[in-house]
């Protein structure tokens, strides 16, 4: 219904124009917004103990599913980004519709938190969900992650994605897209903040098109959802295909740089990368302004 989240890619011209306004539509290139939390081994028992509340909110949080159905301006756009806590490589976010009749079928399929299912049935879940469901994809390169800052380059590749969503809406003439017509609805968010449609990231917009398309999506009624991808179909949704697409990416820069390791850590702060950092010095991809890579800048 959608495209097909596998193929061929242009990824090396796509990662050395960071003005670009590029996205693509589920064609293959994922990663899993996992924040390295370190403790402090001397850590007070104050602040254990505020941990440990937190800890549990979250598990208490996963368990309360979020009503998106049931919201009064349709359709629900579930977005989330992949890769923000990483050292090397974009960050991506993905913007998914599900149709009312897809909803069991990707509830039968094991749609949830990209975090924890396997690799291999991410796989095939995003088959499922681009065959059944609206798809739009974003990122942000580490160029400009590197000029405005993590935040803003996330913000940057969700507004991409509601446009890349835009776009694949338009080239479908089904009843259940006409009918509701885009931008419209209203716009589900992973975590704690909204999207803003000003800053750097809006000024980030190098052609006209594109600030006026993001101005097109500044007037719908946003929820941020905290483990939005544990609580809400739409936003996992988002969630699985933006990470099966950045990994992908990730797998494909290992063959051009196999010293630093990305099929396998996909370009997290993991020891073997830190290490190969430390000996080879950063590459063309690499965040130049993250504790981890600029200390080896002037090697």
């Amino acid at each position: 219904m959608v495209s097909s989240i596998s193929g061929s890619r242009n990824n090396k011209s796509l990662r050395r124009n960071p003005r670009a306004f590029l996205f693509l539509i589920a064609r293959g290139i994922g990663l899993e917004s996992v924040s390295d939390i370190e403790c402090d081994s001397a850590m007070t028992s104050k602040t254990a103990k505020s941990s440990v509340k937190e800890n549990s909110l979250e598990v208490s949080l996963e368990n309360q599913i979020f009503p998106w159905r049931e919201l009064k301006d349709q359709p629900v756009i579930g977005v989330d980004e992949v890769g923000r806590g990483c050292l090397a490589g974009p960050v991506y976010a993905g913007a998914v519709i599900i149709p009312e009749h897809a909803v069991e079928i990707l509830e039968r399929a094991g749609v949830t938190d990209s975090k924890k299912i396997s690799e291999k049935k991410r796989d095939a879940v995003a088959d499922v969900i681009v065959e059944h469901c609206f798809v739009g994809l974003g990122f942000a390169t580490s160029d400009e992650i590197d000029e405005i800052n993590i935040l803003q380059a996330t913000f940057l590749a969700m507004r991409r994605a509601l446009v890349s969503l835009a776009v694949n809406v338009e080239n479908h003439d089904r009843p259940e897209v006409t009918s509701f017509g885009l931008p419209n609805g209203h716009i589900l968010i992973d975590g704690n903040q909204k999207l803003p449609f000003a800053g750097p990231a809006f000024e980030a917009c190098s052609v006209k098109s594109e600030i006026q398309k993001f101005l097109a999506w500044s007037k719908l009624p946003q929820t941020t959802l905290v483990k939005g991808d544990s609580r809400a179909l739409p936003i996992a949704a988002a969630s699985i295909v933006a990470k099966v697409t950045r990994d992908r990416l990730m797998i494909d820069l290992d063959q051009e740089f196999p010293q630093y390791g990305f099929k396998g850590h996909k370009g997290y702060a993991a020891e073997i990368h830190r290490t190969a950092i430390k000996e080879y010095g950063p590459s063309p991809v690499h965040r130049k302004t993250f504790g981890g890579v600029r200390e080896y800048l002037q090697r």
